[in-house]
């Protein structure tokens, strides 16, 4: 059985959809490291079948556990922690060693004085680089990592699950199409909620706007006869939600990949989102799917608001299948096979 070692920072819904694909498909032994959940994601996990994770402060020594676990390969996100990095310059000169990254090119003054030396440095770390998609290759072609040494395709929503609703969902909506937007994420500056919030307020609209999440601007904003504002949800959840919405919207200031955008196409819902959110460059496209308009700009979010529910029912149907058919580019299957593949 190979043993696959996960260094983790924060733990997701869709990652451990990936895990038990996984751990149900190949004969691997998983092991995951990582710290407590984010109090704005409060996410819940336990050991499954083949799959056990330990949070990294209840480790006395890491390095030990690493060494009586003996993986066969590390996969671990960010770079800022030194006990990782550790583990990982120690075992890279024997198994591969995968840093998992969605980190976006800017072209800020950081990145171009690390550039010249990101290859020279992280080599020291890391087989290979698992990215999520095309923003990410632009960021490790400026930092000169080779190309055999990108993987495309970290990042995968638990597809089955929102695919499930669609077909469950299907017949209810086209007898009557919700008119409902929604929003599922932290609410946050960088997520542009209040840019949302008061355009959507400004619109004169028989749609509703539901916001789904907590943080630091969920009891700053008052529900509306039209603005529904409700807590986080456990991620098995969410596929429920689908039945009451007719678009997903992700208004992102800042928004390296965005797996949600991933998850709202797989269950058959047209999408609107920011020019900064990566995973638009695979899941939305123009017309076809949906809108994308100018980050952190209300007058562009609320004329594309206005055009996306200014279509039809039967038509925002057919947008909906689009974003079907867009979502299956990345599965968990397709997940698991890249991983095993480099064991």
């Amino acid at each position: 059985m190979k043993k696959v070692l996960f260094l983790y920072v924060e733990l997701s819904g869709y990652l451990i959809s990936c895990l038990h694909t996984l751990a149900d498909n190949y004969d691997v032994e998983v092991t995951v490291i990582h710290r407590p959940p984010n109090s704005k994601a409060p996410f819940s996990f336990q050991k499954e079948k083949n799959i056990s994770f330990h949070l990294k402060s209840s480790i006395k020594s890491l390095n030990n556990f690493v060494n009586k676990l003996n993986p066969h390969i590390i996969c671990v996100s960010g770079w800022m922690d030194k006990d990782y990095l550790k583990i990982c310059k120690r075992f890279k000169k024997k198994i591969p060693v995968i840093s998992c990254i969605d980190t976006n090119w800017k072209g800020t003054l950081k990145q171009k004085i690390v550039a010249p030396f990101f290859n020279f440095l992280y080599q020291r770390y890391y087989t290979h680089f698992w990215i999520s998609g095309k923003p990410q290759i632009k960021f490790l072609t400026k930092m000169k990592v080779p190309k055999n040494k990108i993987i495309k395709g970290f990042y995968s929503a638990n597809v089955k699950i929102f695919n499930d609703a669609y077909n469950k969902f299907k017949k209810i909506k086209e007898r009557k199409y919700p008119h409902n937007m929604l929003f599922v994420g932290r609410l946050i500056d960088k997520k542009g909620i209040k840019e949302l919030y008061e355009s959507f307020s400004e619109l004169d609209t028989d749609w509703t706007l539901t916001l789904i999440g907590t943080g630091n601007l969920k009891n700053k904003l008052k529900e509306k006869k039209n603005i529904f504002i409700k807590g986080f949800i456990q991620p098995n959840k969410l596929p429920n939600l689908t039945k009451d919405a007719g678009i997903f919207i992700l208004p992102s200031k800042e928004e390296p990949w965005g797996v949600v955008i991933h998850e709202f196409a797989s269950s058959g819902i047209p999408i609107i989102c920011s020019d900064n959110c990566g995973a638009a460059t695979m899941f939305v496209k123009k017309g076809r799917n949906g809108f994308i308009f100018k980050s952190n700009n209300k007058n562009s979010i609320k004329s594309t608001i206005k055009k996306m529910i200014s279509l039809s029912d039967k038509q925002l149907l057919r947008m909906g299948k689009e974003s079907l058919e867009l979502s299956k580019q990345i599965t968990p299957e397709s997940w698991a096979s890249t991983l095993y593949k480099l064991i």
